[in-house]
């Protein structure tokens, strides 16, 4: 006895240690199941009833979508009020709403549905429910809700996972949207998992239940067409597309659009302009869809033959308002078509819209516009950089730059940003600018981009790109601490080695440290190869620069061991021909007029049609001209040879004005090549004076005058009239040349710059003491 009571003392004590959650449980099956009649239930056994009734409603095949609402109102609304139950209720009614949602048309009616059920299941956890086979349910439907009502910034890994969850479909669960909902997911990746998104897809609408709606099947073909389309199987996606019968209006809008992008890809332009503009006058055409198809019409214009471009922008910049992807998409491509224009203007704004689409082209992961290729968006914000640079808009240039950073490929921008940088501080000091910070800026960068390259070459590249700038920006020392970095660089080959050390040394002269300088520039000659000639014409130009008459002899020196190379390597001959022009040019200038025009005849013998080619012929005949008017004594006669030299004088400044109006018409000729028709040009003047043939002076001298009218070379001209008339006697023409001759004079007086030089015939001095300082004076 005393066992048995001792038993039962213990009875009410195990009985209290039972889980309340089970006590609910059993109240909840005892009404379930019928054992407690319905007319003696309290409030919570009504509320568990219709739980209940709840569960059993949404496990049937084929739910009454009706019953599963009503029973959601009424259980929805009474899930806090007991708490006991909530874990449950919570799981127990959010399977409800995925059933609804499941089964329900409207994709924006279905979504608040997705979004209650998310709040249900975010309200139970797999350890609070009593059945072992809830838990995987739970998993498997709230992962589903997830992924309905996703945001759009969720990492790539957050969408990992539940596709992973959406895989992983419990044993006799119907999968419902679970495909459909893993496919979108995949489509959302960067890049898109197309292939994924295929077989997700297919397998939705192969599974597709009796409660499937009949218009998401129709919408997942569509998607399914997309797809085929997105991994190049436009015939697939045909085939899908015809499937598609008697769907929604918005349903079959978008179905024509897919057709129009079918026909795109086939390259049938006009037949797909003329889709996509059905699409977009459509009654009832969503806004989306209509941007959509404006940005496809604006690529379809510019394809048909001929290309409407005008028509092309106006649909591109009302397809730019939207905020979906194509509106970043057409902004780009409005720019492209200004871009294409020759206007500088318009490459200005096109600048401006490329600065505004940047940040609508890129999400937080980087670029994220589907519609255009990245590389595309890349090539046009490049294309911009280089028209803007070359029409000297470099405050808008500086912009694109910038917004291009976001855009480009690693360190793409910041490349593209240091010869921006360059071009502008170029510009700067050709115009007399302050031009120093934007050189140094633009080196800056090339160091820095030398900062993250790996490879010994190429760092050895920028780091000299950074040191020419710096030289150029006036900032010498900077310089040669950046060559310095070079050559501590570990295993530089040979053939860059040489051009290292000349780069050093020029870096030194600038920076006056002449006593560095030979042995850096004997490092560069001992290494040979193509910077051996380089680097003693280098080395000679820099010292020759410096004027000082210690350092001259060895300049001298030097550009004639690099004039006088016999074997000269075709990545050397411009450096020799400009080293046996400019040796030249130094010899003229001390009145070796003979060893000048020598070194002449080798340089146009070696280098006829060279870079050099039409400044030699210029100079070799003026050598001629002093040649043949040079005289032992002032009383001595001219030298035989004379006429001769005269005579070989005027072919070679015919040859030059010859060569050069060639490439006048051909539209090749540069401002070097009009400076030198115009010098060759007076040249043929005096040849034929100098001959006293004055009939032919005044031919010559016609096309001088009627080019550079307003000019000291307009000037020349008539002075050189002014003695050919001298000669036959002609005194009153004489007084009507020098008149015209004051009268341009005195206009060119009060013209800043006419006169560009100190003395000579371009100075203002030689007309003031020659000509005009007495009326009388002729």
């Amino acid at each position: 006895m005393a066992t048995v009571s001792a038993a039962n003392s213990n009875a009410p004590a195990r009985l209290w240690q039972v889980p309340t959650f089970l006590v609910g449980l059993a109240a909840f099956l005892a009404v379930w199941q019928g054992w407690v009649p319905i007319s003696a239930r309290d409030p919570a056994s009504a509320f568990l009833g219709d739980l209940a009734a709840l569960r059993t409603a949404s496990e049937k095949l084929a739910p009454d979508r009706e019953e599963l609402k009503t029973l959601l109102d009424r259980t929805a609304k009474q899930a806090e009020a007991y708490p006991e139950h909530a874990p449950l209720a919570h799981f127990i009614i959010g399977s409800g709403y995925v059933r609804v949602a499941e089964s329900t048309n409207n994709p924006t009616e279905a979504l608040t549905f997705w979004h209650l059920a998310r709040q249900h299941f975010e309200g139970v956890k797999a350890s609070q429910l009593g059945d072992p086979l809830d838990p995987p349910r739970l998993a498997f439907r709230s992962a589903k809700a997830r992924a309905a009502t996703l945001p759009a910034n969720t990492s790539a890994a957050d969408v990992n996972l539940t596709r992973f969850f959406l895989a992983n479909i419990p044993l006799g669960e119907p999968p419902g949207d679970a495909h459909r909902l893993n496919a979108e997911l995949a489509l959302r990746l960067n890049p898109p998992d197309a292939v994924g998104a295929r077989t997700h897809l297919t397998a939705y609408v192969a599974e597709a239940s009796l409660t499937t709606p009949p218009d998401s099947i129709a919408r997942a073909k569509l998607r399914l067409s997309e797809v085929h389309l997105l991994l190049g199987e436009p015939e697939k996606a045909r085939d899908w597309l015809e499937q598609i019968k008697d769907a929604p209006a918005d349903v079959m809008l978008s179905r024509s659009a897919q057709l129009a992008r079918l026909l795109m890809s086939d390259g049938k332009w006009d037949k797909a302009a003329q889709e996509w503009s059905a699409v977009r006058n459509a009654k009832g055409v969503s806004p989306e869809l209509k941007s959509m198809a404006a940005y496809y019409l604006g690529q379809c214009y510019t394809r048909i033959e001929p290309a409407d471009r005008v028509a092309a922008y106006t649909m591109f910049e009302e397809a730019a308002r939207s905020e979906g992807p194509e509106g970043g998409a057409a902004a780009v491509r409005r720019a492209e078509l200004l871009l294409a224009l020759d206007d500088a203007a318009k490459h200005a704004e096109a600048g401006q819209i490329l600065v505004a689409a940047a940040a609508r082209l890129c999400g937080p992961a980087g670029y994220a516009n589907p519609l255009l290729p990245v590389n595309e968006a890349q090539a046009t914000y490049e294309l911009a950089l280089q028209l803007l640079q070359k029409d000297g808009t470099f405050e808008t240039a500086a912009a694109v730059a910038d917004a291009y950073t976001s855009i480009a490929t690693g360190d793409r921008a910041r490349e593209k940003r240091a010869e921006l940088l360059s071009a502008w501080g170029e510009s700067l000091k050709k115009d007399g600018g302050a031009f120093q910070q934007k050189l140094t800026a633009a080196a800056d960068e090339y160091l820095k981009l030398a900062e993250e390259q790996m490879r010994t070459e190429g760092k050895a590249d920028l780091l000299r790109r950074a040191a020419k700038l710096y030289r150029q920006a006036e900032n010498p020392a900077a310089a040669v601490v950046a060559m310095e970095q070079v050559l501590k660089l570990p295993d530089l080959n040979d053939a860059t080695l040489g051009p290292v050390w000349l780069d050093y040394a020029e870096a030194l002269v600038a920076a006056k440290r002449p006593e560095e300088v030979i042995p850096a520039f004997n490092r560069a000659m001992a290494a040979g190869g193509p910077s051996s000639i380089t680097a003693r014409y280098k080395l000679a130009r820099s010292l020759l620069d410096t004027q000082n008459t210690q350092l001259a002899p060895l300049g001298l020196a030097l550009l004639e061991q690099a004039a006088g190379q016999t074997s000269v390597g075709p990545g050397d001959a411009m450096t020799h021909e400009l080293a046996l022009v400019e040796l030249s040019l130094e010899y003229f200038r001390r009145g070796s007029f003979a060893e000048a025009e020598s070194r002449l005849s080798v340089s146009l013998s070696r280098y006829p049609t060279g870079a050099e080619a039409g400044f030699a012929r210029l100079l070799k005949g003026t050598c001629l001209l002093q040649l043949a008017a040079t005289k032992r004594k002032p009383e001595d006669p001219e030298p035989e040879n004379a006429p001769q030299l005269r005579a070989d004088a005027l072919a070679l400044f015919e040859r030059v004005v010859t060569d050069i109006e060639q490439r006048e018409k051909a539209g090749t000729a540069s401002d070097r090549d009009r400076w030198l028709w115009t010098q060759a040009s007076l040249r043929i003047c005096m040849t034929y004076l100098q001959l006293n043939k004055t009939t032919e002076v005044l031919k010559a001298a016609a096309p001088v005058i009627q080019r550079c009218r307003g000019t000291v070379d307009e000037l020349i001209a008539l002075s050189i009239i002014y003695h050919a008339q001298k000669l036959d006697d002609r005194k009153e023409l004489m007084l009507q040349t020098r008149d015209r001759m004051r009268e341009l004079f005195e206009e060119l007086k009060n013209k800043p710059g006419a006169f560009r030089d100190k003395s000579g015939d371009y100075s203002r001095e030689h007309w003031e003491t020659t000509w005009f300082s007495d009326p009388a004076k002729k």
